[in-house]
């Protein structure tokens, strides 16, 4: 478990990963997840392993798979598909220096899906779904999952299922603006912790 915290970690990013067969091989229940600006349909045994404004990481009950759901400011009208897809595997470049994209998928809800693959540091080889589910003129979303090459077949369908049912339970204009104040408020705290840091240090002022 500790493993995939740290490549969760390493990407930086929101992982949303949804999929999971129990040992008996009967899929899990599932439920919505709602965070105040997207409702998502996931395995109801999935933890939350991590959350800020900007990405959500949900870990598998046995830790080998996680699921990201990446926030970004920014339409199609911004990236091309290549621009997004070469932006994808820069993220994943944390993960596996080689890290590459294998190839496009289609079908489905997302306009642009892409499936990577690479070996970690350890050897093991991995897999990447990542799925751009919404992108309007303001934002856009990004929806991963990411596991071993040999548990990507088991995670496929919670992964497409939870794909399928993302929906925005706002408007684009109150994401942008709550993401705006989001950004306002870290400024605000940075300013503040250095102006403290002065106070205690008057000799650096």
């Amino acid at each position: 478990m500790k493993r995939w915290k740290k490549i969760a970690e390493a990407l930086g990013i929101c992982l949303l990963l949804a999929a999971f067969l129990s040992a008996c091989g009967v899929a899990t229940e599932t439920e919505f997840v709602e965070n105040g600006c997207y409702r998502i349909e996931l395995p109801a045994d999935w933890n939350e392993a991590f959350a800020d404004e900007t990405r959500q990481i949900y870990e598998s009950p046995a830790g080998d798979a996680l699921l990201t759901v990446i926030f970004e400011v920014g339409g199609y009208n911004y990236y091309s598909p290549d621009d997004l897809a070469e932006n994808l595997g820069g993220m994943l470049a944390a993960v596996a220096e080689d890290m590459e994209k294998e190839k496009t998928l289609s079908g489905g809800k997302s306009p642009y899906r892409y499936l990577y693959t690479g070996t970690t540091a350890d050897g093991e080889d991995i897999v990447a779904d990542a799925s751009i589910v919404v992108s309007g003129d303001m934002l856009r979303y990004y929806l991963f999952l990411l596991c071993g090459a040999d548990e990507y077949g088991q995670y496929l369908p919670a992964y497409e299922k939870a794909v399928e049912s993302f929906r925005l339970s706002s408007t684009e204009e109150e994401i942008y603006q709550k993401y705006l104040g989001a950004e306002a408020k870290e400024a605000e705290n940075a300013e503040n912790e250095g102006d403290a840091g002065k106070a205690e240090d008057p000799e650096e002022s």
